[in-house]
């Protein structure tokens, strides 16, 4: 099969993150996985997301005191000053260091009791998992735990945010691709009677406080089936989408694939791509090369950092 655009082997990788973007708009899935078009710059959400995993991966390897903490921050510190150095920090506060290192101290005392009640297993997998004889999704967790009290296994997943902990943001784990994509992977390695599930553990980065919430997510079998279901429709759709890009021409006066959901133009302050879904009718007119303020670069979740790699 021919594009109008030179394939790239990501198109067919499949992970949590993207069957979520494809839900959300098929046209933004376009512009970032089939053309490969992401901001030039860095955006500071992403990035001290990725460097605060690098403390918490510490944190849950070692234990909560006050030397580990510091020496979680110090990690933290190294992997944010790749990316933005000190002239930056007011302009992206709360995300900044000054309260990365209050919210670290905060939370080994709001969840003092981690390393009692869990033992660590893993931290940081790459995992390639079966959907079915052929499609596999690729997943990275935080990690994988063992209760101690019943010997079940499971995962705790860190998140960030910059305002309180809400029901909104409860409830969007529960039935979510990664919940489910996360499960997938543990019940692949256990037995249903041995996990007990996901907690999505939150720290709220605010002006003059942090906020700590854990939503605990458990899907049974039946929720199981219904969201391997759902999965493969998703990713049926995907290669769908492709199979009608490599009829797409540029001098088509419609882009006849990945439509656009304009329910989703203005969610999260704004799409990144809306300005071109304003200005193109047909995008391939103009795949050649980014626009300005724009970089060509595919996700690859194969190359993220991970300590440990699993093929299931």
């Amino acid at each position: 099969m021919t594009y109008p655009i030179p394939e790239h082997e990501t198109w067919f990788i499949h992970t949590p993150t993207k069957i979520d973007n494809y839900m959300g708009c098929q046209r933004q899935y376009l512009y970032e996985y089939i053309f490969g078009w992401s901001p030039a710059s860095e955006r500071n959400d992403k990035w001290f997301g990725t460097s605060w995993h690098k403390g918490q991966e510490h944190l849950l390897l070692t234990d909560y005191s006050d030397l580990n903490v510091m020496k979680a921050f110090d990690l933290f510190l190294a992997k944010y000053r790749e990316k933005f150095d000190e002239s930056t920090d007011e302009l992206f506060s709360p995300k900044n260091p000054a309260t990365a290192m209050r919210a670290y101290a905060k939370y080994v005392g709001r969840w003092a009791r981690d390393h009692e009640d869990y033992e660590v297993l893993y931290t940081e997998i790459a995992v390639t998992v079966p959907l079915d004889e052929d499609i596999t999704m690729h997943c990275n967790l935080d990690s994988i735990v063992r209760r101690r009290k019943d010997k079940k296994y499971g995962s705790i997943d860190h998140k960030t945010g910059k305002a309180s902990p809400s029901r909104t943001w409860r409830d969007k784990f529960n039935l979510c691709s990664q919940s489910g994509g996360y499960h997938h992977v543990l019940y692949c390695l256990y037995s249903f009677e041995e996990v007990f599930g996901m907690e999505f553990s939150g720290t709220f980065f605010l002006k003059t406080k942090n906020d700590f919430e854990r939503h605990p997510v458990y899907r049974d079998k039946s929720s199981m089936q219904n969201w391997l279901w759902n999965a493969l429709w998703w990713i049926d759709s995907i290669n769908h989408d492709i199979e009608r890009f490599s009829e797409a021409k540029d001098s088509d006066p419609v882009l006849q694939c990945f439509p656009m959901n304009t329910e989703n133009c203005t969610k999260y302050w704004g799409c990144t791509y809306h300005d071109f879904c304003m200005a193109w009718d047909n995008p391939l007119r103009f795949a050649e090369a980014p626009p300005l303020g724009f970089k060509k670069e595919y996700w690859d979740p194969r190359e993220q950092e991970s300590t440990h790699e699993m093929i299931l």
